[in-house]
């Protein structure tokens, strides 16, 4: 899956920077602890793999970090920069094309999406992939490589025909359907709601 080769891409960069920096002369790659942080702010995606070099080394995990950022191959890995937090977490931040290539492949996979017909597709604070279609808002679940529906007109949206998304400030999903707006809170609650069908006048 889309989401699932860029772990394994930003593991295997990794991986040949410890190598590159004659830390190891071999390393599992699957053994590289490769997170999404809840924090937006601190990248795309996080490693402790410095911390979990410092005892093999000897060596403080930041100087460790540092090296790791050195000689890693960033351009080959979609990595547009990377920071340093704490002890010595890494921060990757991936290029915009990066996660265009993941919406691109993930709105291939039609025949999981609940609806063919796709409006809008935002990454949202908590690095949700969350699609508006004409069937209501569904977002991608990474752990069963699938589209789940999580709002339609059977559990709260004033329409299933969803034209755009927007996230707001403080992790709020601003809803446009073809008859009014809604804000929905990050776990998908409706919050407030803007319009609505107009009845017929008899």
């Amino acid at each position: 899956m889309a989401i699932n080769k860029i772990e394994a891409t930003l593991k295997g960069a990794l991986k040949q920077a410890i190598i590159a920096c004659g830390f190891v002369e071999e390393y599992d790659q699957e053994s590289i602890t490769i997170e999404i942080p809840k924090d937006k702010s601190h990248g795309d995606y996080s490693t402790n793999l410095a911390m979990q070099l410092t005892k093999l080394l000897k060596r403080n995990p930041r100087q460790i970090a540092e090296a790791i950022i050195e000689a890693l191959d960033k351009e080959n890995a979609n990595i547009e920069k990377v920071e340093i937090a704490g002890p010595g977490f890494i921060n990757l931040f991936l290029a915009k094309d990066a996660m265009t290539s993941i919406i691109k492949e993930v709105l291939e996979e039609k025949e999981k999406i609940p609806d063919d017909s796709t409006s809008e597709v935002i990454k949202t604070q908590e690095n949700k992939i969350v699609v508006a279609t004409y069937s209501g808002i569904c977002v991608y679940n990474e752990e069963k490589y699938a589209f789940e529906p999580v709002l339609n007109t059977g559990n709260g949206l004033m329409s299933d025909i969803v034209y755009s998304l927007d996230e707001d400030e403080y992790g709020n999903i601003w809803v446009g359907t073809d008859v009014g707006v809604h804000k929905i809170s990050k776990d998908f609650k409706i919050l407030e709601t803007y319009g609505g069908p107009k009845e017929e006048k008899k």
